[in-house]
C-alpha cells in the first residue's frame, strides 16, 4: 500500500514470524530496525575515526544520513515491520502508566528515538568529532495522529493550528535543531524559515562548495542556511509552499499552502481537473501569523491584493502534474 511498492525491503532475519511470544513482551528477543539503524551509524563514526588515526592525517569530511521510522504511524503494539513495533516499554519510563492505554507506546517510542539519538552523539564525542560535525535533526511532518494515537494528548502541535497532513502550519511547521560546538553557542533561537529543499545548498557550502555555482540547474531551488548558522544577516525565504493530495481539511480533494513573511495562505479545492490554483479568491484562507499563530481569524476579505498577489505564484510556482488530478479529467 502507499509506497512502499516502490521501496525494496530487506526482511530481517530473526524477526521471521514474530509475535508477543517469540519476540517477548518488551520485545528483547527480536531486533529493532531503530537499533540495528543506530548501531550502523556510530560504526560508521567510529571505524571513520578509526582510519584516519591508522593513516596517521585527519578525518576526511563525510555525510551520515539516519532516518529513523518510530514513531511514524504505526499502529501501536504490533508486530508488523512496516508498523514498527517500540522495543523496551514496560521496562521504560512509562510502562507502569496503564492510565495512558495506547499513548504508553508513543510516548516510548518518542524516549526511544531520544535515546538513539544520543548514542548518535556519544560517538560523535568518543570518535573526538563532535567540534568538526555538524548535527542537523529534524521532522518530515507536524504531529502525527495515527496508529491508535491521538496529538492532543501531549499537546504535540502547541499553539499551532493541524497536524501531520494538514495544509495549516501544524501540518508542516517543525522545529529544526542544529548542533555545531564552537560555531553555535547554545540555546540559540533563529525566525529563520528553511525547507528540506534547503538542506542541498546548506551542506554544499558547509563542505566548501557554492551552491549557485557547483549545483545542477533543477536543483538551485534552495538557499543556504550557513550564514543564519554563523550567526551572520541573512534575508528571509521568498516563500515556503506546500501542497498535498487530501490534506487533512479537505480529504477527498487537495490544496496548496504559502508562506510569505509572515502571512500564510491556505487554499483548499476539489479534485484537481486543471493545474490550480486549488481554490478562488472567494474560498482563499489568509492569516497574520504576526498576531494569529494558532491561525483562528482568516483576514482575506481584508487584503484581497494580498490574496490575488498569493494566488498567482500559487499558479506558477507548482510542478505541472497529475498527481491529484481526479480520474480521466483532462
Amino acid at each position: 500500500p502507499g509506497n512502499r511498492s516502490m521501496v525494496r525491503r530487506l526482511p530481517i532475519a530473526v524477526n521471521e514470524g514474530a509475535s508477543e511470544e517469540k519476540c517477548g513482551v518488551d520485545r528483547l528477543e527480536c531486533a529493532w530496525t531503530g537499533d540495528l539503524w543506530t548501531a550502523e551509524a556510530r560504526a560508521f563514526i567510529l571505524g571513520h575515526a578509526a582510519a584516519a588515526v591508522a593513516r596517521g592525517d585527519m578525518p576526511q569530511p563525510w555525510l551520515l544520513y539516519i532516518a529513523h521510522t518510530a514513531p511514524h504511524s504505526g499502529g501501536v503494539g504490533t508486530q508488523e515491520e512496516g508498523m514498527p513495533p517500540v522495543p523496551r516499554v514496560g521496562s521504560g519510563p512509562y510502562g507502569s502508566r496503564h492510565d495512558m492505554g495506547p499513548e504508553v507506546s508513543y510516548a516510548a517510542a518518542i524516549t526511544e528515538l531520544d535515546r538513539q539519538l544520543g548514542l548518535v552523539l556519544e560517538a560523535l564525542e568518543t570518535a573526538s568529532e563532535a567540534e568538526h560535525t555538524v548535527v542537523f535533526f529534524a521532522s518530515d511532518n507536524g504531529a502525527s495522529s495515527e496508529g491508535g494515537h491521538d496529538y492532543l494528548t501531549f499537546n504535540s502541535s502547541g499553539p499551532l493550528s493541524g497536524r501531520k497532513r494538514s495544509l495549516h502550519e501544524g501540518g508542516h511547521r517543525t522545529p529544526l535543531i542544529v548542533r555545531w560546538p564552537g560555531q553555535i553557542a547554545r540555546g540559540t533561537t533563529s525566525a529563520q524559515q528553511f525547507a528540506f529543499y534547503d538542506f542541498m545548498a546548506t551542506a554544499l557550502e558547509l563542505a566548501g562548495g557554492d551552491p549557485s555555482r557547483d549545483l545542477p540547474p533543477d536543483q538551485k531551488d534552495g538557499d543556504s542556511l550557513l550564514p543564519t548558522l554563523l550567526g551572520r544577516p541573512q534575508a528571509q525565504k521568498a516563500f515556503v509552499y506546500h501542497e498535498a493530495c487530501r490534506p487533512w481539511e479537505k480529504k477527498h480533494g487537495w490544496g496548496q499552502a504559502l508562506r510569505v513573511g509572515n502571512w500564510s495562505g491556505v487554499c483548499l479545492g476539489s479534485l484537481q481537473e486543471t493545474e490550480g490554483p486549488a481554490c478562488t479568491q472567494a474560498t482563499f484562507l489568509l492569516y497574520n501569523l504576526d498576531n494569529d499563530l494558532a491561525q483562528a481569524q482568516n483576514v482575506a476579505a481584508q487584503h484581497p491584493d494580498i490574496v490575488q498577489s498569493m494566488l498567482a505564484q500559487m499558479r506558477t510556482v507548482r510542478t505541472p502534474g497529475a498527481t491529484c488530478r481526479r480520474p480521466g479529467a483532462r
